[in-house]
């Protein structure tokens, strides 16, 4: 054996060891059997080596591990925050917030519906998961055109949060954990202009008591107190605290300073924050309205007018609706023409049509004409034609919103709708003592709000049996459709040019 195939193999040996063996230096050990010079325990691990080798590269690569959106925690510094966000520019949020009390099908239906009705750019939804124990994944949650924030929806603790953020503030939003240990709240930090930031928040306490319920209050009343000093530049918190004993027009409660009421309305004063609910938005057959669900700012002129909309399904919550100011435009943006728009064909029809060139020729050829007038008069020709051919726009950077492949409302389910609400707040703003004037209110309420259920899944079947008597006429909504249920989506195949397999030659 030569001297030089020894070294040359003791150095690809030593290359095995410290993982960094090259193709070349494969091929060139295939066989070390026969050669004297080597070790036998040395062969035997240079073989081995060379074995493992081989059949790692065999082995098809590995798919990429894909990260899971954690929410991030507070803890992370806020410069670090602000640079991963978008800023926008809004100068109001529309809100909706409810209880659910479970987010079945029909209720989410329903929710969309309304979400068309009012364009809000924020839903928050708490108690959506079921009460039984069949299990959902996150996909039976999810609303088109907007992004899901969820807390305890797969897990068995808590009844579980929904907040939807719509897709035009998508770059604007991330999702942060509490570090209070408060048990369910979704917390959401919003980019505005330049580095300010707003805190929004959906909070559910249960009011079931239990080892944890006092210390849970206490986390609670320790998160008010850090978000305020976090000294975001606008907070939003909206919720069911499940106080049914505060009297917010005051701020008072009937128990002593010991009682976790009398301790919530402290840290909420302690944390600078004003309240904005003034109606009852909780009523359960005869018992008294109560006001439990609440929405907290930081400044009190942030939202001006709380709007309440009859509850989904069967649930005994309101549905509220507000605007958050998020700053104040003294001077309206004026409208633009959208030039790329412009019916442009029907403005040269109606050049040919006209005797306006003729008329220019003929303005042009006298001698006593300055250039002045027949620059005006083209001038007010291009003009017209342009206020009448080119269409405006406002230059307002609002969310474009599509209401394609929903459920069509026809005059019935319309008419519903308005009797289901209308209803409702008669049936609020009945005094309880007097039986005989409430009770004929409330079962008015439950037969329109049975009603609304009803047209809405005849107006959803007639829909599907519509989209599926047409599937090979219109295809195009038989998938858009389906692709709305689908759990997972299927991607491309591997590409394999393996040329041992005969199957895939070209």
């Amino acid at each position: 054996m030569h001297i030089l195939q020894y070294h040359h193999l003791k150095c690809a040996f030593e290359s095995f060891k410290r993982a960094r063996v090259t193709t070349n230096a494969i091929t060139c050990i295939d066989d070390i059997s026969d050669f004297d010079l080597i070790k036998d325990d040395d062969k035997v691990r240079i073989l081995n080596l060379i074995d493992e080798t081989n059949d790692a590269r065999k082995k098809p690569l590995s798919k990429p591990i894909r990260r899971t959106k954690h929410p991030v925690p507070m803890q992370d510094t806020p410069i670090a925050r602000i640079n991963r966000l978008k800023s926008s520019n809004l100068p109001t949020l529309k809100v909706i917030y409810t209880n659910a009390d479970q987010l079945t099908s029909t209720k989410k239906l329903e929710l969309i519906k309304q979400i068309e009705r009012e364009q809000p750019l924020i839903v928050a939804v708490c108690e959506a998961k079921p009460k039984n124990a069949r299990e959902r994944s996150l996909k039976d949650y999810e609303i088109p055109n907007f992004t899901l924030h969820p807390v305890n929806l797969e897990s068995t603790d808590g009844r579980g949060i929904a907040v939807y953020t719509h897709k035009s503030i998508g770059k604007s939003t991330i999702q942060v954990a509490p570090n209070s240990g408060f048990q369910e709240v979704c917390l959401l930090e919003i980019r505005l202009r330049g580095s300010e930031l707003l805190l929004f928040g959906c909070c559910y306490r249960s009011p079931t008591t239990s080892e944890t319920s006092s210390t849970n209050n206490i986390a609670l009343n320790q998160l008010f107190k850090y978000i305020s000093l976090k000294k975001y530049s606008h907070v939003c918190l909206v919720g069911d605290f499940n106080y049914k004993f505060i009297n917010w027009a005051n701020w008072t409660t009937n128990f002593g300073e010991d009682s976790t009421e009398y301790k919530f309305i402290e840290s909420c004063r302690d944390s600078f924050l004003h309240q904005h609910v003034e109606r009852p938005t909780r009523r359960r057959g005869d018992d008294e309205p109560s006001k439990l669900d609440l929405i907290f700012t930081n400044e009190e002129m942030q939202v001006n007018e709380v709007k309440h909309i009859s509850p989904l399904g069967k649930s005994d919550h309101d549905v509220l609706s507000f605007e958050f100011q998020c700053y104040v435009e003294y001077s309206k943006s004026k409208e633009r023409y959208n030039f790329s728009k412009g019916n442009y064909t029907s403005m040269r029809e109606r050049l040919s049509e006209s005797k306006w060139i003729d008329d220019y020729i003929k303005l042009s050829d006298e001698e006593e004409v300055s250039p002045e007038i027949l620059w005006n008069s083209l001038k007010s020709k291009i003009l017209d034609l342009r206020n009448e051919f080119v269409p405006l726009e406002n230059p307002e950077k609002k969310p474009s919103w599509k209401t394609k492949g929903s459920i069509p409302l026809d005059k019935n389910i319309r008419d519903a709708i308005k009797e289901k609400d209308r209803s409702h707040r008669a049936w609020m703003k009945a005094n309880k003592r007097s039986h005989m004037q409430s009770e004929p209110l409330r079962f008015q309420y439950t037969r329109a709000r049975n009603k609304v259920n009803t047209l809405l899944r005849k107006g959803k079947r007639k829909l599907e049996r519509e989209i599926a008597l047409n599937a090979k006429s219109n295809p195009k909504a038989f998938w858009m459709h389906t692709r709305r249920y689908l759990k997972t989506k299927s991607g491309i195949a591997p590409l394999l040019d393996d040329p041992k397999n005969k199957d895939y030659e070209i």
